[in-house]
C-alpha cells in the first residue's frame, strides 16, 4: 500500500531575507549503527512497476542524482580524496527502495518542521489509516536549536522506516547543501557516514531530499536522508541520472553483472534516440559506474540507458519511459521512451576483444615491408588500426627493400634489373646520379608519409545551520551553524 505522507507545518514567519552569507563548512550529518535485530538479508529482483521508474513523485531528480553519485563512491569516486576511496572498492552497487525513499523523504521533511536534527523522529508516529504522522502530542523538542541532548523523544529510525514497510540497516542524516553530488561528498568526508555509504551488507538504499524556506538564526534550507536495508542487489543497472549543463552535461549509470569476466556488450544512453557509447569511469566488470559527456543541445530532451551484459541479458532505466534533460523541461520523467537506434543490430565485435588487421590493398598484406597492425573493439565497434605498415607510394631506391610491396625491392629504380637504364650519368651532385647508376646518397628521398607535426599549440549556495521554522522572530542575517556528524566522538551513537 502507498502511504500518505502527513507532516504537521506551524510556521511564524518574519520578514524574508534580503542578504545570504555563503560559507564553506566543515562536513555535517549524523549516522546510526547497524540495526543488530535486523532480519536475514532478503534478496532484490526486478520489480513489476519496473527500475527506475519514479512513483507518486519519488525519487524525484535531486534524489535519483544523490542515489547514483552513492553507487558512484561505492565503485572508486573519492570526492577529491583518494585516500577515502571505500575499501574494497569497488563495492556493489545498490538499487533504488521505493519504501526507504518514503521514508527518507518523510524524515527530512519532518527534521525540517519540528525544528531538530537527528536520527529518532521528533514525536511519536503513528500510522493513522495509511497517513504517519505525529501522535496527539506533537512535537516533542521545545524548538529554537538544532541539536538536543539527549534526543528529543520519538519513534526509532528502523521503527519509522518499518512504518514504511522495509527493514533497517543504517541511515545517514545531513543538512545545508542543495544538490545530491555536494551532500554526497559531506558525508564521504565523515568516518561514520562513510562507512555507511561503502558497507557491502547493504542491498538497497533510499534518498529522501526537502527543500524548505531560511528563517531564524539556526534554519538550513536543504535536508538529506538516506536509509539502508541489508540485502543481495540483483544483476542489471542500479541508478543512472544527469549532472552538469551544456557541453559538460554527464551521463551515467551504475552497472552490476555478477559473476562477469567481461565488460557488458552494450552500454549505452539513448538521448533522444540516438545510442551513445559509455566509458567505464570506476568498477570493474562485476561492479562498475559507466559515463559520457554530451550536449543535449536547447530545449527539453528524453533520455534512457541501455545495457546489454556479457551473458547477453537486456537492460533499460529506466524499464519504461524517460528522464528528461533541457532548459525546458517541465518535469524530470515522461512515460515514453523513443527507441533506440541502435537497438536490434548485433554487434561488430566483443568488448575488449583484439585481433590483427591491415588497411592496405589486399594484394600488399605481408608482402615485403608491409605489414599488421591491431584493432580493440570498444562499445561493440572495432577500434582504429594501430602499428600497421603499409605500402609507400614509391620504391626507395638503394635501400634494397620492397617498399610499395609489389613484390619486387627497388623496382623502377635506375640501374636496378627491370629498372630504367642509364644513358646520361651526368654530375654527381645532390640529386644527379653516379655513372654506375647508383643513387647519390645525399639524394635519396625520406620515406614518404613520415611528416613532422608541430605539437604546440545551494539554490543560494549557502550552508546553514538550523532545524526549521516554527518560531517567529527577527530575520536578520543568520548565523551559520555547523553540525558534525560525530560530534564528541559521537557522543549519541545508538542502535536504533
Amino acid at each position: 500500500m502507498i502511504r500518505k505522507i502527513s507532516v504537521v507545518v506551524r510556521v511564524t514567519r518574519g520578514p524574508a531575507l534580503g542578504l545570504l552569507v555563503a560559507l564553506v563548512l566543515a562536513p555535517a550529518g549524523c549516522a546510526t549503527q547497524n540495526d543488530p535485530e535486523t532480519a536475514d538479508p532478503p534478496t532484490f529482483g526486478q520489480v513489476a512497476r519496473g527500475l527506475g521508474e519514479p512513483v507518486n513523485g519519488i525519487p524525484d531528480y535531486d534524489e535519483r542524482t544523490a542515489h547514483h553519485m552513492t553507487n558512484r563512491v561505492r565503485a572508486g569516486f573519492d570526492c577529491g580524496d583518494p585516500s577515502l576511496v571505500c575499501n574494497g572498492a569497488p563495492v556493489r552497487p545498490l538499487p533504488w527502495s521505493y519504501p526507504l525513499g518514503e521514508a527518507a523523504r518523510f524524515h527530512s521533511n519532518h527534521m525540517h518542521d519540528a525544528e531538530c536534527f537527528q536520527h529518532p523522529s521528533c514525536c511519536n508516529l503513528v500510522d493513522n489509516g495509511g497517513t504517519i504522522e505525529c501522535d496527539a502530542a506533537g512535537f516533542t523538542c521545545p524548538g529554537g536549536q538544532c541539536d538536543y541532548t539527549p534526543d528529543c523523544p520519538g519513534t526509532s529510525a528502523s521503527g519509522r522506516v518499518s512504518m514504511f514497510g522495509s527493514g533497517y540497516s543504517g541511515e545517514n542524516i545531513a543538512g545545508g547543501n542543495a544538490t545530491g553530488e555536494a551532500t554526497i561528498c559531506q558525508w564521504y568526508n565523515s568516518s561514520g557516514h562513510h562507512d555507511n555509504m561503502c558497507n557491502s551488507a547493504h542491498g538497497a538504499v533510499g534518498v529522501g531530499h526537502f527543500a524548505g524556506p531560511n528563517c531564524m538564526s539556526y534554519v538550513w534550507g536543504h535536508y538529506w536522508t538516506q536509509d539502508f536495508v541489508w540485502g543481495t542487489p540483483a544483476a542489471g543497472i542500479a541508478s543512472a541520472s544527469h549532472w552538469g549543463s551544456g557541453a559538460s552535461t554527464t551521463f551515467g549509470a551504475a552497472f552490476h553483472d555478477p559473476g562477469a569476466t567481461a565488460a557488458p556488450i552494450q552500454a549505452r544512453v539513448v538521448l533522444d534516440g540516438v545510442c551513445h557509447s559509455l566509458t567505464r569511469e570506476y568498477g570493474d566488470h562485476v561492479s562498475s559506474t559507466w559515463s559520457v559527456q554530451v550536449d543535449p543541445g536547447t530545449g527539453c530532451h528524453g533520455y534512457w540507458f541501455l545495457f546489454v551484459s556479457q551473458g547477453g541479458a537486456r537492460y533499460a532505466y529506466p524499464t519504461t519511459g524517460s528522464y528528461q534533460v533541457g532548459t525546458t523541461c517541465t518535469g524530470d520523467y515522461a512515460t515514453t521512451q523513443d527507441p533506440a537506434d541502435c537497438e536490434g543490430q548485433p554487434p561488430e565485435c566483443n568488448n575488449g576483444a583484439t585481433e590483427p588487421c591491415y588497411d592496405g590493398p589486399a594484394a600488399t598484406r605481408s608482402v615485403g615491408e608491409c605489414t599488421d597492425g591491431t584493432r580493440t573493439c570498444a562499445s561493440d565497434t572495432w577500434g582504429p588500426c594501430l602499428g600497421q605498415t603499409l605500402p609507400a607510394p614509391a620504391e626507395v631506391c638503394g635501400d634494397g627493400l620492397d617498399d610499395d610491396c609489389n613484390g619486387q625491392p627497388d623496382d623502377g629504380c635506375p640501374g636496378v634489373d627491370g629498372g630504367i637504364p642509364v644513358t646520361d650519368a651526368g654530375p654527381t651532385a645532390d640529386g644527379a646520379v653516379d655513372p654506375d647508376g647508383a643513387v647519390d646518397p645525399d639524394a635519396a628521398p625520406s620515406p614518404d608519409g613520415v611528416a613532422s607535426q608541430d605539437a604546440s599549440g545551494p539554490n543560494d549556495g549557502t550552508v546553514r545551520g538550523g532545524c526549521g521554522c516554527r518560531h517567529g522572530g527577527d530575520d536578520s542575517l543568520p548565523l551559520v551553524a555547523l553540525l558534525v556528524a560525530l560530534l564528541l566522538g559521537w557522543r549519541r551513537a545508538r542502535h536504533d
